[in-house]
């Protein structure tokens, strides 16, 4: 099955592939666009939507951008999603469009529920709060490269090694 507006989703993944790592696919009868694994920005009906938070969104409101809304099953009634529609002033500005791009990645990344940060050097200079590494993982991370770590191979062996021994058992002379 051939997802409509193919054109408009590959004009666009070309536009938006010199940001950085971005990638998108067909998804839901549209298409989704990611970097770095986060997804930022949407194509459905033909229309780019770019990510927004509290602190973007405004500007697409003065821009009378349009939110996106897909219909729900059941008759429920739409459910209002991060996503805006990029202006016709912004698609036309080269600049403006990756400026605007940048923006909706680095909230892409900041709204990430899988809560991994944007590699080094890829994420654009915004004022979008950055999320914290777990402090778990780093210390994780931290214990396995202690000096004197074994590996899991290490450990297995040792523990083989235990099962071949005789058994120690409590004598007593006596």
């Amino acid at each position: 099955m051939t997802t409509p507006h193919r054109d408009v989703f590959e004009a666009m993944l070309e536009r938006l592939e010199e940001l950085g790592e971005v990638t998108g696919k067909a998804m839901f009868g549209g298409y989704g666009y990611w970097e770095s694994g986060d997804m930022f920005a949407l194509i459905h009906d033909g229309r780019l939507y770019f990510k927004a938070d509290e602190s973007s969104e405004p500007e697409y409101r003065r821009a009378r951008s349009t939110q996106f809304s897909p219909p729900m099953p059941g008759g429920r009634a739409p459910m209002a999603m991060p996503y805006w529609t990029v202006p016709a002033g912004v698609l036309k500005d080269d600049r403006r469009f990756a400026d605007w791009a940048a923006t909706a990645i680095a909230v892409g990344h900041a709204t990430s529920k899988k809560g991994k940060k944007a590699p080094a050097g890829k994420a654009p200079a915004t004022d979008a709060p950055k999320k914290a590494a777990p402090k778990k993982a780093v210390a994780k991370k931290v214990a396995a490269k202690k000096v004197g770590a074994k590996s899991p191979a290490e450990r297995a062996a040792k523990a083989s090694s235990r099962s071949e021994r005789p058994a120690r058992t409590n004598r007593s002379d006596g």
